[in-house]
């Protein structure tokens, strides 16, 4: 088995794919990328329960992560108001082309 510190790599390397595909609105691939990191961490976590030794070991790769995790959070943030935008101005749109129906069967 990997050590935490190879593991702890590649989960940053997955969360990096993570923001890439975030940024190019790729959901099928974040959704792959997310049962692989599902899958990373319960191998971290069986390392680290065989090594507890190994838990402060990481700070600065952790440092990282956290960093990597907000910035996802960030992009997903950014991507859920486009859409409510996007969702709202085709709201309004119908609304709009409804109102004129409307008026131009009253004419």
């Amino acid at each position: 088995m990997e050590g935490v510190d190879a593991l702890l790599k590649r989960y940053s390397e997955l969360l990096d794919d993570v923001i890439d595909a975030i940024s190019h609105s790729d959901l099928d691939k974040v959704s792959k990328y997310v049962l692989v990191l599902q899958d990373v961490i319960t191998l971290i976590a069986q390392e680290l329960e065989e090594h507890p030794e190994e838990k402060h070991k990481h700070a600065d790769t952790v440092k990282v992560i956290h960093e990597k995790q907000q910035k996802i959070i960030s992009l997903l943030e950014l991507q859920a108001q486009d859409l409510l935008r996007e969702v709202e101005e085709t709201t309004n749109t119908y609304q709009a082309r409804k109102t004129y129906e409307q008026n131009k069967g009253i004419r």
